[in-house]
């Protein structure tokens, strides 16, 4: 178990941590090489779960999230089975930057029904890193409670002469009290330069019942993945592709006046990793599409929820990051990064028929072709000192720029929707923002069991786009979106 005293996101921290030796972990300040298993650093005050630990924790945990619970500063706002929100010290959600093998997810939902960590399994994580505080800069951005990164299929090839290397894991269980059953498997065929991967899981439960046996609703949920990897080297050159889709028919929210009826999500993620004389070059690009559908779930279909409300969003993130890693010395590096994301959405409700002017007859447009482009460069200096005194001081500036379409309310009823709808479309939507964030940070470690930190950052973030651009001051429409 790790013991860590962290920095706060606040102007100026100070941060003292001890660490029990099986918690050491590569630093950030490393060189990072090609190995095997294709495993890259992570900041060095992190805590990370391998993937012994793991193994440990995936027999009990549906929830991807939940292998976080132990971690010191982690707490989790629970709501749907599979759906938990991480916080870090009390900041929470597009707070905190979360990463699945390099690739940036938005949770395209007005309530939040599908986070960044739901759109991978538990039991295809094969390690997961949470850094608190001080985060380096080729870590953050646009974010200020900190990152958590999750990294899934690690290739693994044979070795020279060895043949073909075949490696397959399969779990399923079942419980009572919910009649929870889980079926998932992962499995790949290697060469001594390329590989083969192929993972799946079903997961789905019942309401699940208390102590007296009542039934406790909207605690259902079902969950289909599906994922393809592929992985070649040579001469220090690493190539990768992951492939991947999911589905959420149904999965009730014991929090909310409404439930996912559906969730379909597509991925592609392609990487490459180089070694070369003067350091190492990583590059990123990937795409998802995300169809996500909300409405007054089944077993609430009676008194108070006795009418339906379809609520239905689109989704697509894009985008690269390419960084560079200079060793000018024995004592410095230099990093070097760009990075560009791209989050499109369109949130609207379909009318309910016989509900007029409340909720028809016209479409409730909640965003409407609204789109958020983030791009960031920082620059990152690392000395080592001694074995013992290490520095990092980095910056990074982003530009956030947001739009979005007008929009239209259930009807155009003055009182109801009519006045704030064209209030909002009177105006320019565009906006733009200039962020910058800083990390400056001195480390001391002089044995393996304790490490000193001291240092200072600035984080920054912009309102995603619900933040900023929900619009109606309705009762109904603006609970709907926790407003």
């Amino acid at each position: 178990m790790v013991t860590r005293f962290r920095p706060i996101p606040a102007a100026i921290a100070l941060a003292f941590s001890t660490a029990l030796p099986a918690w050491a972990e590569p630093q950030v300040f490393d060189t990072v090489v090609i190995r095997a298993n294709s495993e890259v650093p992570l900041p060095a005050n992190s805590d990370v779960l391998n993937a012994a630990d793991l193994a440990a924790l995936r027999t009990n945990v549906r929830d991807t999230a939940q292998l976080l619970s132990d971690v010191p500063g982690i707490s989790l706002y629970s709501g749907g089975g599979i759906s938990s929100l991480p916080a870090i010290r009390g900041l929470a959600d597009d707070r905190v930057k979360i990463l699945i093998d390099g690739m940036q997810v938005t949770s395209a939902c007005a309530n939040h029904m599908n986070p960044s960590l739901s759109y991978v399994t538990a039991n295809d994580v094969t390690r997961i890193g949470v850094t608190a505080g001080l985060t380096p800069v080729s870590y953050g951005g646009d974010s200020i409670g900190g990152t958590i990164v999750a990294e899934t299929f690690r290739p693994v090839f044979a070795k020279a002469g060895e043949g073909l290397k075949k490696e397959g894991r399969f779990s399923a269980f079942y419980r009572h009290i919910n009649d929870a059953t889980d079926a998932s498997f992962t499995g790949s065929i290697a060469s001594s330069n390329t590989i083969v991967g192929l993972s799946g899981s079903i997961d789905r439960a019942s309401n699940y019942k208390d102590g007296h046996g009542d039934k406790v609703t909207s605690t259902y949920y079902e969950a289909r993945n599906v994922g393809i990897d592929f992985a070649a080297k040579g001469d220090g050159n690493l190539v990768t592709v992951k492939l991947g889709s999911q589905s959420i028919p149904r999965q009730g929210f014991v929090n909310q006046q409404m439930d996912m009826v559906g969730n379909e999500s597509w991925f592609i993620n392609l990487g490459y990793t180089g070694a070369f004389a003067w350091g190492t070059f990583d590059a990123k690009a990937y795409w998802q599409d995300i169809r996500h559908e909300m409405d007054v779930g089944e077993d609430k279909l009676t008194f108070p929820y006795p009418m339906i409300m379809p609520m239905n969003t689109h989704g697509q993130d894009i985008g690269y990051s390419l960084k560079a890693e200079f060793h000018l010395s024995q004592r410095d590096t230099l990093r070097l990064g760009n990075e560009f994301h791209r989050f499109t959405l369109d949130d609207w409700w379909p009318p309910v028929a016989g509900t007029a002017p409340m909720m028809a007859p016209n479409t409730f447009q909640s965003i409407n072709n609204g789109h958020r482009d983030r791009f960031g460069i920082f620059g990152e200096w690392e000395a080592k000192f001694s074995p013992a005194l290490t520095t990092l001081l980095g910056v990074r500036t982003e530009r956030v720029r947001t739009d979005t379409g007008n929009v239209q309310g259930y009807s155009a009823m003055a009182m109801m929707y009519g006045m704030d709808a064209d209030a909002f479309n009177a105006q320019s939507h565009a906006r733009s923002d200039t962020n910058w964030d800083l990390t400056a940070l001195a480390r001391f470690e002089p044995s393996s069991t304790d490490t000193y930190e001291v240092g200072y950052a600035r984080k920054t973030r912009s309102p995603n786009l619900y933040e900023r651009y929900s619009w109606s001051s309705n009762w109904m429409a603006s609970g709907m979106i926790n407003w």
